[in-house]
């Protein structure tokens, strides 16, 4: 596979894997608001008829008013069936890729022009997530940790609903060399400041990291 293919092919791999995130993710919310509708619904008549608390009937009341002002607003169903659409236009691309046993320079550039054409119609993608998916694809597919990128608590938690500067993003391979030139850092200072008589024993650390892999290239922020 040449290298422009190969870097198609992992683009649309990880396309898949964003957007059948983000169509789980809208289907969830969506079902979750069904829920809550149905049960302050209920609350709400069982209260009225039944000649309950009439707090209990406002406050259910409120609570199905809101959500269905969010469901209206952002289309929890419509927002899923569009990334499912997105997924499905990526999966055909891939299985024409994958069923072609000599692909040509032509081929290559009509499946990067077709790539181009499905994310002309992504919405803007969330950073933090299509790192996530980066990596996800970059470890099936038996690539280092040169080729992954850190994400931190806040990041991940948040990943559905907040975008966050594309280039906050450390590679795992640079992050681990850091920590091991602070690490051999720490030990040289420490046999340095043992040398000197009468000064305090500090605790050696023996580096271990030996990991020799190339340096690793900034992930696009695009769910490309």
């Amino acid at each position: 596979m040449s290298d422009d293919l190969y870097k198609i092919d992992f683009a649309i791999g990880k396309s898949l894997r964003y957007h059948a995130k983000r169509r789980s993710f809208f289907d969830f919310i969506h079902r979750g608001s069904q829920a809550v509708s149905a049960l302050a619904g209920s609350a709400a008549f069982v209260s009225l008829v039944g000649g309950q608390s009439p707090e209990l009937a406002k406050i259910a009341a409120a609570l199905l008013a809101a959500v269905s002002a969010l469901n209206l607003v952002i289309g929890f169903s419509e927002r899923a069936r569009q990334y499912d659409g997105l997924y499905k236009r990526f999966s055909d691309l891939a299985v024409e890729i994958a069923e072609c046993t000599q692909p040509t320079e032509e081929l290559v550039r009509k499946w990067k022009a077709a790539r181009l054409r499905i994310e002309k119609d992504e919405p803007t993608p969330l950073s933090a997530l299509n790192v996530i998916c980066h990596n996800e694809e970059a470890e099936a597919r038996g690539l280092g940790i040169e080729y992954q990128y850190k994400i931190g608590i806040l990041k991940s938690t948040f990943r559905h609903l907040f975008t966050f500067p594309p280039d906050r993003y450390e590679s795992i391979k640079a992050l681990e060399e850091r920590r091991f030139y602070k690490q051999r850092s720490s030990w040289f200072y420490g046999k340095a400041h043992q040398a000197i008589p009468g000064s305090p024993s500090i605790p050696s650390a023996t580096p271990t990291l030996t990991d020799d892999t190339p340096e690793s290239t900034t992930p696009s922020t695009a769910a490309s």
